[in-house]
């Protein structure tokens, strides 16, 4: 069993353990709880990008830097 299959294993126990023998309203709350964060995250999303545009310039620009420093990182250990 590879890692990722053990790290899918784990998280879908523990999330069925959490929401089981739970009432109907318990997973209606959790749905709604988790609808409302993400509608969160992305209208703050949208309204920075709307009204700070150069975020968006800065937030490429490490987006950027980060995949190169972790693809030359990796590229670094797998010549060793």
């Amino acid at each position: 069993m590879s890692r990722i299959e053990k790290t899918e294993k784990i998280i879908k126990d523990r999330a069925e353990s959490f929401l089981a023998g739970k009432p109907v309203w318990f997973w209606w709350g959790a749905y709604t709880l988790l609808t409302a964060i993400l509608f969160a995250v992305f209208y703050l999303v949208l309204f920075i990008i709307a009204v700070k545009w150069w975020v968006v310039v800065i937030i490429v620009l490490i987006i950027g830097i980060s995949w190169g420093t972790i693809s030359y990182t990796n590229r670094k250990s797998d010549q060793k």
